[in-house]
Order: structure tokens, then C-alpha cells, then sequence
């Protein structure tokens, strides 16, 4: 099982290659991906199943399934079933980057990462959507389709995390992480975070980061650095006035800390 954490996802989309509805009759597949595909897939069976042979292994697709096809996967796919295999197929190229790490145990799988979707209908209507567009090639076909694609891969990593999380965790430690999206502003110890929970703070303190992927105080620390960007934006307020906003008493002590995540001072920032 991959960990996967539910929030700070997001993959760049460089350009779509394809989006199509294929079928492959009885016994039909292809050998065109045997040495690999160099770029990433995403694939929805619409009927019938098929079976993949990635390096000797074999995963079975069905309908209603949906896979995450990794741009250095190599594999054959062959109808095994006496029915046609309708399926759904995008490709296209992402460009690595840093908000991508939640979703690269996925991204750079040795094998399809396949889940049964709970709502097929949804996923019927983005494909629709995504499909039409693509093969009308309207003016703007290729800005649309990008969006489109954007909210199915949404969708998908979305449904793929919360598939492979521990949701009994996530409710016991959702008080602390209420109470820090709510009262951003309120230094909390982790002993009063921990006891909203009625968990120990050692306890507390890796559920939260095995759900999270970082600890409730940096999380706390990153969602007032970015209110602090938003307000440096708006070149209303003083550095000393947002430090006070945002929960920091020391104005110089965010100064360094707002560089230490942006890169940037703040008056630097506010003059970008």
C-alpha cells in the first residue's frame, strides 16, 4: 500500500497526447507498450476486462475501474474476456515538481495503480466531456481538454488517497486539525492538540503525520506563511502588521521564518 497523504496534492500537466475510446475485441491487445510508454496514461474501463502483463506480472482490469498508467511502465494488454473491452484512454506528459511529492509513490509505481471508483457516473461524464472536446478540436480545444483532465486526475488521486487511508485515524485526530484551521492565529501546544483527541502527544503526533505527511505544528506554521503571502499581495498592511495578524508576535523572527519557506524576505515578496 502506497502512503499517500490527503492534502497538498498536484501534478503540472505539459501537454495531452491523446484522448480516446478504444475497443478491443476477444483476444484482440496490443505489444505496442512491451518497451515502455515514455509518457503517463490514465485509463477507465467502460465494459468488459482485460489483463495486464507488466514484467511477468499480471493485473486484471474490469469495468468500472480506473488505472494510473506510469510513463516508464513497460506491458502488454490483452482482452481475456468473451466480451469487447471498451475503455477510456488519455496520455500526456507532466512536468516533475515540487507540490507533485504526495502523489509520486503513484507517479512512479512499478505497477498500474487500478481502484474500483465509487461513482461511475461522474467519471462517465468527465470522460464524455474530455473525449468530445479533444476529437471536435474546437478553437480552444486543447485549453478545455487540459481542464478537464485536470479535474479526472483530481478525482482519481483524491479517490486513490482516501481508498488507502486509515479513516478511523483521520476522524479521531480531525478536533486538532479543526481547531488549527479554525483559531490559525492561537499558539497550542501539542499537549492541548493531543488532548482534543484524548490521544498521548507522542500518539497524536505520528497519526498525524502519517495522515497529514507533516507535523500539526508545521502544518500550522505553513497555513500562516501562506495567509501572510496572500496579505503581502495585497501591499495594504505593514511587515509588522501582517506578522501580527497571521499569530506572530516577533516581526523579525517571521521575517526568517517567511524566508526560510518563500525564499524571499517579505519586503522582498510584496515587490514581486
Amino acid at each position: 500500500m502506497y502512503q499517500c497523504h490527503i492534502e497538498n496534492f498536484n501534478i503540472i500537466i505539459s501537454e495531452i497526447i491523446l484522448a480516446h475510446k478504444w475497443i478491443f475485441m476477444p483476444g484482440d491487445g496490443t505489444n505496442s507498450y512491451a518497451n515502455g510508454r515514455g509518457i503517463y496514461g490514465i485509463t477507465f474501463v467502460l465494459s468488459g476486462t482485460a489483463q495486464y502483463n507488466v514484467g511477468g506480472k499480471y493485473y486484471e482490469m474490469h469495468k468500472g475501474e480506473i488505472a494510473f498508467i506510469p510513463a516508464h511502465l513497460a506491458y502488454i494488454v490483452r482482452n481475456v474476456s468473451n466480451d469487447q473491452y471498451y475503455h477510456f484512454t488519455a496520455n500526456f506528459q507532466i512536468i516533475p515538481d515540487e507540490s507533485s511529492k504526495p502523489v509520486m509513490d503513484i507517479i512512479n509505481s512499478n505497477a498500474p495503480c487500478v481502484f474500483k471508483v465509487k461513482n461511475e457516473m461522474m467519471y462517465h461524464n468527465l470522460i464524455e466531456r474530455l473525449t468530445s472536446v479533444w476529437v471536435e478540436k474546437k478553437p480552444g480545444y486543447k485549453m478545455l481538454s487540459m481542464s478537464i483532465l485536470y479535474e479526472l486526475l483530481y478525482e482519481y488521486f483524491k479517490e486513490y488517497m482516501m481508498q488507502n487511508l486509515n479513516t478511523g485515524l483521520v476522524e479521531k485526530i480531525e478536533p486538532a486539525k479543526s481547531y488549527i484551521d479554525t483559531y490559525l492565529t492561537r499558539d497550542t501546544s501539542l499537549e492541548e492538540l493531543a488532548l482534543m483527541c484524548g490521544m498521548s502527544v507522542t500518539g497524536f503526533r505520528r497519526a498525524y503525520k502519517s495522515i497529514y505527511g507533516i507535523s500539526p505544528i508545521k502544518y500550522q506554521t505553513g497555513l500562516r506563511i501562506q495567509n501572510a503571502r496572500d496579505l503581502l499581495h495585497f501591499n495594504v498592511h505593514t511587515v509588522d502588521e501582517i506578522s501580527q495578524l497571521c499569530g506572530f508576535d516577533d516581526s523579525n523572527y517571521f521575517s526568517r521564518l517567511f524566508k526560510k519557506y518563500t525564499g524571499l524576505s517579505p519586503s522582498q515578496f510584496k515587490k514581486v
